[in-house]
């Protein structure tokens, strides 16, 4: 037979590595959360701007601006939105990166794209 009597659940080391796990993980979804949450402000914009469907370059890039100073966007410039001219129509399409400190020399890099298509004519 087995002797159970000294095994009685997690031990301090056992303990240690698991706060030290759950640690980590929530350092990496505190420095994740706020850009998730700013990429969600910069998709609502873009889509809000695209149904609106202003006709020239200039009047979508002052509409994403008004956009951004109201949300407070960070990690991207209304300058980096980019309209784009197929052959379907236009549609807005940006790209970017988002880095985030988390310790020492060890960054999280984060990267974002969307495409949403224009709504209205063609200038």
């Amino acid at each position: 037979m087995i002797n159970r009597q000294g095994q009685r659940g997690l031990g301090g080391f056992g303990l240690l590595i698991l706060f030290a796990g759950l640690g980590f993980v929530m350092l990496i979804a505190f420095k994740c959360i706020p850009v998730y949450l700013n990429q969600m402000k910069i998709s609502r914009a873009v889509s809000a701007v695209a149904m609106d469907a202003p006709g020239s370059v200039v009047e979508i890039r002052s509409a994403l601006q008004r956009y951004w100073d109201i949300e407070d966007i960070d990690d991207l410039s209304p300058r980096d939105v980019k309209v784009v001219r197929s052959a379907s129509g236009r549609r807005l399409s940006y790209d970017y990166e988002a880095r985030r400190h988390l310790f020492a020399n060890v960054s999280l890099v984060l990267e974002f794209g969307g495409d949403v298509p224009l709504a209205g004519p063609m200038p």
